[in-house]
Order: C-alpha cells, then sequence, then structure tokens
C-alpha cells in the first residue's frame, strides 16, 4: 500500500467518524432520540472494540471525542425527551475504552515488567473491591461501579500494549487535545454569554449545587461536558499537550482554552494548570520556553480585555477573592463536612464500602462516576474515594501501588517528549484533595497519563534508542 493510500485511509475514517457524531447530535432533535439512549452506548462498545484491535490512532481519536461530546449529546436528547432519562451515554466512553480490555494472558504478560510491578496492587485492590461489593450489593450495582473504575485502566494498559508505537499515540493525544480544547472553549465560551436550552434544562433538573445559575453570565461554564470541574481539567490537559506542539492551531487553542478555563471558576484546576505550567516551562529549553512565556502573555491580554464584562469581572474576582477567606467559602465549608463524615464512616467500614454502594441523590439510576456514599460526594476528594472504597487495609495497598506507579512515571531522567504528559500527571496530583480521581473521566485522564510515561520509557530501554518518527501505517496493533 503506497503513502497516499494509507492516508486516504486514514482521512476517511475520520470523516467516518465526524459524520457519526453528526448525525448523532442532530438525531438528539427527532423521534430518534429515544433510541439512541441504546444505541449510543452499544456503537460506543462495540466501536471500541473493533477500533482497538484495527487502529491505534482511531481508537484513540474516537475514545476522547466521546469523552468530550458524549454528556452534550445526553442533554440534548434529555432537553428532547423532557426528562433525565438519557444517563446511560455518559457511559459512551468508559464503554470504549473496556473495548480494549486485555486478554488473561495479556494482562498476565504486562504486570510481568518491572515497571508496571506496582500495578498489580492496583488490579488487587480492584479485585477486592469487586468481592466485598459481591457480598454486600446488588450485581447491577456492581458492574455498573466496577466499569467505571475498570474502564479507564484498561485503556491505559492498552497504551502500554502498543508502547512501540507510543510516539504515534502521543502526537494523536497532543494534536486531539489541541483540537478538543478549541472546540470545547469556544462552545464553553457560547455557553456562558448565550445559554443553550439543553444547558438550561440539564441545570435545572442536576443536583449539582455549585455550578451556577441557569442564565447567561450567571453559569459556571462546563461546557460540552458534565461539570466544571471535570471540563477544567480536560482543559488543561489541552493547554499542556498544545504547548509541545508546532502547529499553528495552538495559537489559538491556548488562549480560548484559557478564557474557558477562567469561566469554570474551577479553583483546584487552576491551581493544577499553574503547577503544570511551571513544571513545563522548567524543564523545557530555552527557546520554547520564551514562545510559552509569549502565548501566555498573549493570553493573559485577552483574559484582560474579557474581564471587561461587567459580569466577567465580578465572577473572577469573587473567586480569586475566595482564596484568601477559605473560612467564608460555601464550597470550603460544604467540603470540610464531608470530610468529618468520612472520617466516621471510615473508622466504621475495615474492609470498605467495595463497588457498587455509590448512588446519586436521588436514586434515579447509574450515576457512572458522579456519585455519593451516604452522603460524602466522592467527586470531592480522591483520598475519601479510594479510603472509603477499599477500607483499610485496602487503601495501604492501593496508595502503595499509585506512588509507585506516579514515581516510575515522574521520576528523573524523563525526555524532552513526556514533559507535557508529566506536567498534566501533577496538575492531577495535586488535586487529588478536592477532586475524585479514580473513577470515570479523571481516571481516564490520570491512568492514561501515567501509562503513557512508563510506556515511553519501556520502549526506549527495551529499543535502547529514541522514538522513531510517527508512522501513518497504523493498521496493524500489536499485541504483547
Amino acid at each position: 500500500m503506497t503513502h497516499d493510500q494509507i492516508k486516504s485511509r486514514v482521512l476517511n475514517r475520520r470523516n467516518v467518524f465526524i459524520a457519526c457524531f453528526v448525525l448523532a447530535i442532530a438525531g438528539s432533535f427527532t423521534p430518534l432520540a429515544q433510541g439512541e439512549i441504546v444505541l449510543v452506548p452499544l456503537a460506543s462498545l462495540l466501536g471500541g472494540v473493533y477500533l482497538s484491535r484495527r487502529s491505534r490512532s482511531q481508537y484513540i481519536t474516537f475514545v476522547l471525542w466521546l469523552f468530550f461530546l458524549a454528556p452534550m449529546l445526553r442533554r440534548m436528547i434529555d432537553a428532547h425527551l423532557g426528562g433525565a432519562s438519557a444517563s446511560a451515554i455518559i457511559a459512551s466512553p468508559i464503554l470504549a475504552c473496556m473495548g480494549a480490555t486485555p486478554y488473561p494472558k495479556q494482562l498476565w504478560g504486562m504486570l510481568n515488567f518491572g515497571r508496571l510491578k506496582w500495578m498489580v496492587l492496583i488490579v488487587a485492590t480492584y479485585a477486592y473491591a469487586s468481592f466485598v461489593g459481591y457480598m454486600l450489593h446488588s450485581p447491577i450495582a456492581l458492574v455498573q461501579e466496577a466499569i467505571t473504575w475498570a474502564g479507564p485502566l484498561a485503556f491505559a494498559l492498552y497504551l502500554f500494549v502498543q508502547r512501540e508505537h507510543v510516539a504515534e499515540m502521543l502526537e494523536t493525544f497532543r494534536d486531539q487535545f489541541m483540537l478538543g480544547t478549541l472546540v470545547m472553549g469556544l462552545y464553553g465560551i457560547y455557553q456562558y454569554v448565550f445559554l443553550a436550552p439543553w444547558d438550561a434544562t440539564w441545570m435545572e433538573q442536576s443536583t449539582l449545587s455549585t455550578i451556577g445559575t441557569p442564565e447567561p453570565f450567571g453559569v459556571r461554564v462546563f461546557s460540552t461536558m458534565n461539570a466544571p470541574q471535570t471540563f477544567a481539567d480536560f482543559i488543561v490537559f489541552g493547554i499542556l499537550f498544545s504547548t509541545a506542539s508546532t502547529r499553528r492551531l495552538r495559537f489559538f487553542a491556548i488562549p480560548v482554552g484559557l478564557m474557558a478555563l477562567g469561566l469554570t471558576n474551577s479553583r483546584s484546576a487552576w491551581i493544577g494548570g499553574v503547577v503544570g505550567m511551571c513544571f513545563i516551562i522548567f524543564f523545557f529549553p530555552a527557546k520554547r520556553r520564551l514562545q510559552i512565556m509569549m502565548a501566555l502573555l498573549g493570553s493573559v491580554l485577552l483574559l484582560a480585555v474579557l474581564s471587561q464584562v461587567p459580569e466577567v469581572n465580578e465572577q473572577l474576582t469573587r473567586r480569586l477573592q475566595s482564596f484568601t477567606d477559605l473560612k467564608t467559602d460555601s464550597s470550603v465549608n460544604a467540603r470540610m463536612l464531608s470530610q468529618e463524615h468520612a472520617i466516621t464512616m471510615f473508622g466504621d467500614r475495615a474492609f470498605g464500602n467495595g463497588f457498587g454502594g455509590s448512588s446519586d441523590d436521588t436514586g434515579s439510576g447509574p450515576t457512572f462516576g458522579v456519585a455519593t456514599i451516604q452522603g460524602v460526594y466522592l467527586a470531592d476528594n480522591g483520598i475519601e474515594q479510594f479510603m472509603l472504597t477499599f477500607g483499610w487495609f485496602g487503601s495501604v495497598v492501593f496508595a502503595i501501588g499509585l506512588g509507585g506507579l506516579v514515581f516510575t512515571c515522574l521520576h528523573a531522567p524523563s525526555p524532552q517528549e513526556l514533559t507535557p504528559v508529566n506536567a498534566a500527571l501533577l496538575s492531577l496530583i495535586v488535586q487529588m484533595p478536592t477532586m475524585g480521581l479514580f473513577a470515570s473521566t479523571p481516571a481516564f485522564l490520570l491512568w492514561s497519563s501515567i501509562m503513557m510515561g512508563i510506556a515511553y520509557k519501556e520502549n526506549v530501554r527495551s529499543s535502547g534508542t529514541t522514538l522513531k518518527p510517527v508512522s501513518l501505517n497504523d493498521t496493524q496493533v500489536q499485541t504483547i
């Protein structure tokens, strides 16, 4: 097959995916919306199974855009049907991740690698939580929650299986996050100024109390995703990945992303983004540092222009002032009460809650990561999240495994190509006390960044050379 034929084949697949996403969004306004509630998750699972075995870059692109767009599609269907009945669509990207679940033989082979020795502890705690969940909760609840924890990890392990092509995967992540940052950022700005009807309807029905008011200039921007915090972390990843790109698109993506990030009012994401950007500036060469500083300066000037809008100025000023007066902040006070409750629960449940014990406040169905355990919001604190799930002993084992993986990924020496990945990982780790990292969408970011770094280092170690240039021929997928 010639180079032009390969390129044409790849572009044709991308056009098919774009057409599918457009048709799904258009169908949400028609009588087909009811059928999409089942069709979209099923197509995501089958598409994940097929693409994970056929095309690395297309599979990664498919999964990323499902994460980017599935929540908005859910809101559109809910608005058309007149009720919150399309929550299963939120599971679509997780099901696509499950399509790459390694076979037992593959998993055993991966766990034999020295750099993945800590992963044995993670897998062991997941098995333990599944057993506890089986003993305490219903099978349906167990499966629903186990998928939200295991799906992102399955995708990350797929990245390790494909480690010989990690340069190609890094480029795919960088390009798709950069484009996604531009698209989601523009929609986020539109959402803040105009607020689409499906977004307003969802806000009115949502149990989230810190998402703002359902009116223009009153919303905490969540763009195409389902919460300001989640959107903010994806935008932070997109901005950090964009700094490593040489494409001109980055000069549009970074400023738009920063404006949208400011409108989320997500303080923890702001802190994580600053930590990640400082890491990049410190480790990048002098010439690239200057380019980044110029891009950031231009973005700051745009933010200054944006802040001339009275509503924006008031909102950002109030949020920035809260850093110096946390005692009177309602969000911080609510988190403190939740943590006191969590400590009491942890003391009473030595074996943990396992998978299947979390639920939403309404009891209306699967939560897919946005959940509580007896009033404790698991999305508010990653430490509480794994401690309440795994119990006393399981939490220690999980923490040791996580710490070992993060250290393996971050410890020197790390090549320059991994700098944005490590920066993105750090931006998440510093947010662990303020957001749940280990289920659903945040877990996808966490495990993918960890495994990308480990896959890169393992590939360099085994080959003894630096990475080869990216090839367009991604149709042959490696197995371990």
